[in-house]
């Protein structure tokens, strides 16, 4: 008998695209499922099927629940904008009045959220429906603004277990109001499970074309990720045989991103620096590489990327700032930089003389044991079992 047998959880996401945020979520909730449970997921039903998020959970086995969330909820319009007000304030109290009916018809056993914004449109919901809310903390506190500061304490307080993704978020939790540390534990991420197996092929033919020294960046290509620091920093080395990979999309940063890439063919450097866009599945990039790089100048909370390079066996170099480092063990398997032009540049001309493969094996080697879905799943299986 599998140790969660008997538990349904039902886990809320807002998001309808497969960022980090979404892909930690619904990893958490294939854990529980491998574990024995039976797992709904409430999608936004913004977009039909919960979008990218719907198709996943799809996959996944999950079934599926689409609930009306609403926009995000603006503090400035809330205060001054009486219509705005009104209508924001009848969708938080219509979104739960229609969903508790199907709610007590599924009478999960728990409910996960990942994101105070869902459980802003679900809370009076929840409440009338009484059982445990696991908060998966996958971002620093919200507390930029009174709205964000009200959703978050509110989701904070009501949830019986919180999990942080990352010892920094933990602190972070204590900083904000020492109460939440009681019920606050640290689970870090899994690198995310893709439905097909890697290509050889588009391996090889990577490997074919790809400069002596390869890097590979993965993610948002916008400036608080220090993909505008890596770029200064490769053309300034202007190294024929140094090449990058820069995998994503602009995420709303159009014009600067547009002015990134003029940028590069202006400088005619030597590096080869190539836009690729949006991957779908970045895996073959991640294993034809000689190292993947994660220069985020803002504490992102932790992330997937890396994780996902150690299960390709390449070594990261990481920000210093927020969770990140927290996966890498410098000199060993990966490397941790502070997040400037400068010193990113001295980091790449260094990596000539540091031999990659033995740090991409002890990357691995590091995936299959601190990092594994069986260590994942017995933490989860512990959260769930825990939590009255």
């Amino acid at each position: 008998m599998k140790p969660l047998e008997g538990k349904h959880i039902i886990g809320f996401i807002y998001g309808t695209e497969l960022y980090g945020s979404e892909r930690g979520n619904l990893a958490a909730l294939q854990s529980m499922q491998r574990c024995g449970a039976q797992i709904t997921v409430g999608v936004s039903s913004r977009i039909d099927g919960g979008g990218d998020v719907g198709k996943a959970a799809l996959t996944m086995g999950f079934n599926i629940l689409e609930v009306p969330y609403g926009g995000p909820l603006s503090g400035h319009s809330m205060r001054n904008m009486k219509t705005y007000r009104k209508r924001q304030y009848k969708r938080l109290r219509s979104v739960s009045r229609d969903l508790l009916p199907t709610l007590h018809a599924i009478n999960p056993t728990h409910v996960l959220i990942g994101s105070p914004l869902a459980h802003a449109y679900l809370a009076i919901a929840l409440f009338k429906l009484g059982k445990p809310i696991i908060y998966r903390m996958g971002d620093a506190p919200g507390t930029e603004s009174w709205v964000q500061t009200i959703l978050w304490n509110a989701l904070a307080y009501r949830s019986s277990t919180i999990v942080a993704i990352s010892r920094f978020v933990k602190d972070l939790v204590t900083k904000e109001n020492w109460f939440y540390s009681r019920k606050s534990k640290v689970i870090h991420n899994i690198a995310p499970a893709r439905p097909k197996p890697v290509s050889k092929s588009q391996v090889e033919e990577l490997k074919q074309s790809k400069r002596n020294t390869q890097l590979v960046y993965v993610g948002q290509l916008t400036e608080r990720k220090g993909v505008h620091e890596l770029v200064t920093a490769l053309i300034e080395l202007n190294d024929p045989e140094l090449g990058c990979w820069l995998i994503g999309g602009p995420a709303g940063e159009e014009e600067r991103h547009q002015e990134l890439i003029k940028k590069v063919q202006n400088s005619q450097t030597q590096t080869d620096i190539q836009f690729t866009g949006f991957m779908l599945d970045p895996r073959p990039y991640y294993q034809a590489a000689d190292w993947h790089i994660a220069p985020s100048i803002y504490a992102e909370p932790c992330g997937n990327v890396h994780l996902e390079a150690k299960a390709a066996g390449t070594a990261s170099l990481v920000s210093s700032k927020g969770g990140l480092p927290e996966a890498i063990i410098h000199g060993e398997d990966g490397l941790i930089i502070e997040p400037n032009a400068s010193a990113i540049e001295a980091a790449l001309q260094n990596l000539k003389i540091l031999e990659s493969t033995a740090l991409g094996r002890k990357a691995k080697q590091s995936n299959e044991t601190t990092f594994s879905s069986l260590l994942f799943d017995q933490k989860w299986t512990q959260v769930i079992l825990e939590t009255p």
